[in-house]
């Protein structure tokens, strides 16, 4: 619903699910996730419009972090937190595959959050994943690194090779993880990336200035330092050792 409505500036907090065709109020029993979805075959009551199939993947997806992350952590503020998280790096590929667009309400409000939840548990000493220091100094790597690459690319070729929401949005990133999981994560986004795009090159999907959105590999890397970090940080020494 958010990854509908946010990006076209319809309301997310009051108005009722409807079916885009026919406008029919979608009931509470019709929109229980991938219950409904599967019941309807993916389409309205009224009408037989179909929806998209999309909506019982995000649902599944969404499922599937919530049980991660509470079997993870139990009940406790960490579980809630890195679901929050999650779901926002989720809302924002879904946005940005389809808009090419990183709202503000995620990357800046997200730095801001990375930034608060830093300083707060640097203050009452306990174990974060980076201090309030590391914090700010992630974000200003992050997004000072993007912004340079940016630029640099705009003035040699002319044309903008980085939008300004990757800049934003790697520097929450860099709020959450601190300067060294930055490097990573802009090592790991960069590869993805590229094999990504020959592969879709190869395949005749895209030409070889097609812009593709770079938020959702931006996310995969951010998710496999994050929640991964040891796994990752281990293969980082070894691959590049500069990095770690």
């Amino acid at each position: 619903m958010c990854a509908y409505r946010m990006p076209r500036d319809l309301d997310i907090a009051h108005s009722r699910s409807r079916c885009g065709r026919c406008g029919f109020t979608i009931a509470w029993y019709d929109n229980i996730p991938l219950v409904s979805c599967a019941l309807l075959m993916a389409k309205c009551r009224k009408c037989a419009s179909p929806f998209s199939w999309s909506h019982l993947v995000v649902e599944f997806l969404v499922g599937c972090m919530a049980v991660a992350f509470f079997s993870a952590y139990g009940l406790t503020f960490f579980s809630f937190y890195y679901f929050f998280v999650a779901c926002s790096l989720l809302l924002l590929s879904l946005i940005d595959l389809e808009f090419k667009i990183i709202p503000d309400e995620l990357s800046i409000g997200g730095l801001v959050i990375g930034l608060t939840v830093a300083l707060l548990f640097h203050v009452a000493h306990y174990p974060w994943t980076v201090d309030f220091f590391q914090s700010v100094l992630g974000a200003s790597l992050g997004g000072g690194a993007f912004w340079f690459v940016g630029w640099a690319y705009e003035k040699i070729t002319g044309k903008e090779g980085m939008g300004f929401g990757d800049v934003k949005l790697l520097a929450m990133m860099g709020a959450h993880v601190g300067p060294q999981g930055v490097l990573v994560i802009i090592f790991i986004s960069s590869l993805i990336g590229s094999v990504s795009g020959l592969v879709l090159m190869a395949g005749q999907k895209i030409k070889s200035r097609t812009p593709i959105p770079f938020g959702p590999f931006l996310c995969i890397a951010f998710a496999m330092v994050a929640f991964g970090k040891n796994y990752i940080m281990k293969l980082c020494k070894i691959c590049i050792p500069f990095l770690v």
